[in-house]
């Protein structure tokens, strides 16, 4: 009997550590079917917005103080290279070079972001800075990346991170405007402590306009932190293959680091700085 337990209690704990592998190699995909499926309600409305395409050589008016773009020849997942090509073309650039501080580098296949946000490492870092985001590898019409030009939020939320979202009160629809702090982004159900403002989506329809990054594998973007932007939802392979980080303007040669639990950065290296 005892040695009948035993080999139960193997068996259970062989299946767990099995399942647990399945999982955390599976992690990425779960993450994203799941992110998929709560942002779905505002794909509705994303695909109500007429989409503008643009290249790297034909960026939108709007989008100029935003943004800036170029082809890097060759290009590898070496952030610092890729920084260095947008430093010897920006003179700005150039006078902040000892200022400047990489973190957060990601690196993932397909639309791993399916949501409409700005990143959520700016309300845990709160110096001035921008991020960039790289092409590798597209053999796709789509499946790059959405901006959501709108200069009333890029306004308003101009140093804090957000992310957008379908929302019903009193049978109403609105857009509404949340906090990007860790976890929030994922909640099923909105926390409406985290809620800023909401938006009836027809007047977030007439403010809005959608763009799509028409790239080719090396075409590079450097945008502002407050740039709305969205990975392609209408692909969900595995095809797309991109390379983003955060670059931080450092105050007096510091990081400004804030202490609310809100906001998220991955890279400790970011507290011997």
């Amino acid at each position: 009997m005892d040695c009948n337990n035993s080999l139960h209690y193997l068996l259970y704990f062989l299946i767990i550590i099995v399942l647990s592998i399945i999982l955390y190699i599976n992690r990425v995909n779960i993450y994203k079917k799941y992110a998929f499926n709560i942002n779905k309600p505002f794909f509705e409305i994303a695909d109500a917005l007429e989409t503008e395409s643009f290249t790297i050589n034909n960026i939108p008016d709007e989008l100029k103080d935003y943004i800036q773009c170029l082809n890097i020849p060759n290009i590898q997942k070496d952030s610092e290279l890729i920084l260095n090509n947008f430093i010897e073309n920006n003179d700005s650039l150039k006078e902040l070079k000892n200022d400047l501080f990489i973190y957060d580098a990601l690196d993932f296949s397909g639309a791993y972001f399916p949501s409409a946000h700005t990143d959520i490492e700016w309300n845990k870092i709160k110096n001035d800075g921008f991020q960039i985001w790289s092409l590798i590898k597209n053999d796709q019409p789509t499946g790059n990346m959405f901006i959501f030009y709108n200069k009333y939020l890029y306004d308003k939320y101009k140093h804090t991170a957000i992310y957008l979202r379908k929302y019903k009160q009193k049978g109403i629809d609105y857009i509404a405007v949340i906090k990007n702090c860790k976890y929030s982004e994922f909640l099923y159900y909105i926390n409406k402590n985290y809620i800023y403002e909401l938006i009836p989506v027809d007047e977030f329809v007439k403010q809005t306009k959608k763009y799509y990054l028409d790239f080719k594998p090396g075409d590079s973007m450097l945008f502002k932190k407050n740039v709305i932007h969205m990975s392609d939802y209408r692909n969900k392979t595995n095809h797309r293959k991109a390379f983003n980080f955060r670059v931080a303007i450092k105050k007096n040669k510091k990081l400004i680091i804030s202490k609310s639990s809100c906001g998220y950065v991955n890279d400790t290296g970011i507290y011997n700085n």
